[in-house]
């Protein structure tokens, strides 16, 4: 996790500098509660802090947990409550893990940007390939 705050630290302050206290950071919620507090927690409260970005981890809740997306194919996000007056106004930044086709990046964008905040950027760490046998 040091590793990937470290890269993702450096790469945002090369990009924005000291801009990134203007900044809320959002992850694309895990698909169960308990995933997506291991996955995100420490982390966004670590980059968050070391970035002075607005960190939107308490701000999305998975109410309830359903299959992952990459089992079923299918990105549904009515297992989440949002605190929309929160998102109001707010510059985002995406973040997840790892990315394969990008609809939940862009699902996450409308619904956030519905919502009344503006998506400037997404990043993620890793990227699903697929190989023919």
């Amino acid at each position: 996790m040091n590793t990937v705050i470290q890269e993702i630290k450096e790469f945002l302050f090369k990009i924005f500098g000291e801009n990134t206290k203007y900044f809320t950071f959002v992850c694309i919620p895990a698909s169960t509660k308990g995933l997506n507090t291991l996955r995100y927690k420490l982390f966004t409260l670590l980059l968050c802090d070391i970035l002075n970005m607005h960190n939107a981890f308490d701000h999305i809740i998975v109410e309830k947990d359903r299959e992952a997306k990459h089992l079923t194919g299918k990105i549904t996000y009515g297992n989440l409550k949002f605190d929309e007056e929160y998102f109001k106004g707010k510059t985002v930044l995406l973040f997840d893990d790892i990315i394969t086709t990008g609809r939940s990046m862009n699902r996450m964008k409308s619904l956030l940007e519905n919502m009344g905040a503006k998506v400037i950027g997404a990043i993620a760490i890793g990227k699903t390939t697929h190989t023919l046998k």
